[in-house]
């Protein structure tokens, strides 16, 4: 199978070299503009697909995100390998508890389970805790759940907004 595909693109490489070439002794010049036509579609589906399986688009994830009150929220600091890495700010009770890990390199790190929902941990910098937590992206939002234990004072899910920039 192999074999019959190179040579597959060697005719169509002659093909394109009769057509710019050679167009008066080219009797089946229709024929190969067909050809180069499917040939240039059949390239533009392998890189489309090489992209798609690159794990392309993710960039679109990072920035910052808040709560609608915008006392809260997490930036996606960067993405590597399919995790993300980035840092939160809980801000509750009008500032009466604090939970914010901005001067750490990141606080939280998720790993892509499918297209939009990564899964992982958080660092809770209010009582040096771990915790469990769940990310689920959508266009302009990320819904972040803490799985098992529930932080000491937010709460179980949390909805925050990307900031417009």
């Amino acid at each position: 199978m192999e074999k019959r595909a190179r040579n597959q693109i060697k005719v169509y490489f002659c093909n394109i070299k009769k057509i710019l070439i050679n167009k008066k002794n080219c009797p089946n010049i229709g024929g190969h503009l067909k050809h180069l036509k499917q040939m240039v579609l059949r390239i533009f589906q392998i890189l489309f697909l090489f992209g798609s399986c690159t794990g392309g688009g993710q960039e679109e994830f990072t920035g910052t995100y808040y709560t609608d009150t915008k006392e809260s929220y997490i930036t996606v600091d960067s993405i590597s390998d399919d995790v993300i890495y980035g840092s939160h700010c809980f801000v509750s009770v009008s500032g009466e508890r604090i939970d914010c890990c901005v001067e750490e390199k990141s606080s939280f790190n998720v790993q892509r389970k499918d297209k939009t929902k990564y899964e992982g941990t958080l660092l809770s910098c209010y009582d040096d805790l771990e915790y469990a937590i769940m990310i689920l992206f959508d266009e302009e939002s990320i819904k972040l759940t803490f799985k098992e234990e529930n932080h000491p004072f937010m709460i179980k899910e949390i909805k925050f907004f990307k900031e417009k920039e």
